[in-house]
């Protein structure tokens, strides 16, 4: 996990994978400089869109929005295929291993991340 302020970074508008490394590089250095918690997908930071916000309940009740990393579905598959695995197995993989498991991450004041649907958009 990486600990953060609240910011947002794009990779999308950047040119050249140098260059959204370097911007990675610099989103996870201004997370890591505040307290808040975002939880990173070891391995597919090539999937990272950018950084958003969403509620999260309070054990208080209520509730309040913490920072979320954002991942590209697309981007997934296409690391995971990338790494040797048909397009059926990397489904199937993200399915039970990232998707499944995010459902099990909830706790205050950590967001788990949001994985945009592109894949099906085209």
């Amino acid at each position: 996990m990486t600990r953060g302020v609240h910011g947002v970074a794009s990779r999308n508008n950047l040119e050249g994978h140098e260059m959204k490394a370097v911007a990675l590089k610099e989103l996870f250095e201004r997370l890591e400089s505040g307290g808040e918690t975002v939880i990173k997908l070891d391995g597919l930071e090539g999937a990272i869109m950018g950084l958003a916000t969403t509620a999260t309940p309070s054990k208080k009740g209520g509730a309040y929005t913490v920072p979320v990393l954002v991942y590209s579905l697309k981007r997934i598959i296409k690391i995971l295929t990338a790494d040797g695995m048909n397009r059926e197995d990397a489904l199937e993989y993200y399915g039970y291993n990232i998707e499944r498991v995010l459902a099990y991450t909830l706790q205050e004041g950590i967001g788990a991340p949001v994985i945009l649907d592109d894949d099906s958009i085209g």
